[in-house]
């Protein structure tokens, strides 16, 4: 039998528990007004976060640059990553563009309280085990505070993480692009 109150009832509930969860989520005006750190007056570098792949842990690089979120080859073959071909090819400036190894699907990745499955481009690098680029850093909505070191990740769950800063001795710059298709 129907309750002839029951519908104002369940749109208190339903309001009580919205209201519950907007004063758990944090704002991201709230978020900036949360970071409290000294500013540090060392010189600055090259961006890195620590980023835990497929449960291994490592520096990633932080480029606005760089077209998407890559990763090492060898970093790859000693993850045991299943690798899909892909076309494309990858560009650096100042050096001729190169193949791309493929794409590595679904992999787990966490950087600080954030956790998805990504799609990892990758390519042979050198210099780094993994570089976060701007579709990466578009999608969990990041904002770099470079006076503070922090990144904040502002997708769902709202986190804050530490960015470390490094002088890198490189041949060229590292500037990165991927031209043509990608199987994503």
């Amino acid at each position: 039998m129907d309750c002839p109150k029951k519908a104002n009832l369940d749109a208190l509930v339903q309001r009580e528990e919205e209201k519950q969860q907007e004063e758990t989520r944090l704002h991201p005006h709230r978020l900036f007004n949360a970071i409290k750190t000294k500013v540090d007056e060392t010189p600055r570098g090259p961006m890195f976060v620590e980023t835990t792949i497929s449960d291994r842990t490592f520096k990633a690089r932080l480029d606005t640059g760089a077209s998407h979120l890559l990763l090492s080859s060898n970093v790859a073959s000693k993850l045991g990553l299943k690798i899909s071909k892909g076309g494309g090819t990858i560009k650096v400036v100042n050096f001729s563009p190169t193949p791309i190894n493929g794409v590595a699907h679904k992999v787990d990745v966490s950087i600080g309280e954030w956790r998805g499955p990504e799609n990892l481009t990758v390519v042979t690098m050198d210099d780094f085990d993994a570089v976060l680029g701007l579709e990466f850093l578009d999608k969990v909505k990041a904002v770099l505070v470079l006076y503070t070191n922090t990144m904040c990740i502002l997708e769902e769950k709202a986190c804050t993480v530490p960015i470390k800063r490094e002088y890198v001795i490189q041949n060229a710059l590292d500037i990165v692009n991927i031209q043509g298709s990608l199987t994503t």
